[in-house]
């Protein structure tokens, strides 16, 4: 027979706010999406990941003759690349080959082909760089 003893949590163990935004982050009463984006990833992090993802792109882009999906990356696109990589999360994919999700036999999820070319989206994933690699401590 199993017995169950009781006994007092300990204080750092008591969660005692729930989950979510807290109240210091000056949202206001109305949270757009965009402020809540902007909190998570700031567009100083983005600019670094543009940065070095370039350098690897023009590194890269040697070995890719004529191919259309091989330009640099701007703010614009590293926002939508990124929003992309959480969308899918979201839809429980990380584990998936990524050209299953964009099979067009409808066994693929019918939004990502509409937000990125597969292409693209594979190259940017083999380009996204965070920092130097020549710099970077081992």
């Amino acid at each position: 027979m199993v017995t169950v003893s009781h006994f007092r949590p300990k204080q750092h163990n008591i969660v005692l706010q729930l989950p979510g935004l807290s109240r210091e982050t000056h949202m206001g009463d109305e949270a757009s999406l965009m402020k809540i984006w902007d909190l998570l990833i700031t567009e100083d992090m983005l600019n670094v990941m543009i940065m070095w993802t370039n350098v690897k792109i023009r590194k890269k882009r040697n070995k890719y003759k004529d191919a259309p999906y091989v330009q640099d990356v701007d703010l614009v696109e590293m926002n939508a690349f990124i929003g992309f990589l959480v969308y899918i999360d979201t839809f429980k994919s990380t584990h998936e080959d990524f050209r299953s999700v964009f099979a067009s036999d409808y066994t693929g999820r019918g939004i990502f082909p509409c937000l990125m070319a597969k292409n693209r989206f594979a190259f940017l994933l083999s380009c996204l760089r965070f920092d130097s690699l020549d710099i970077r401590e081992h």
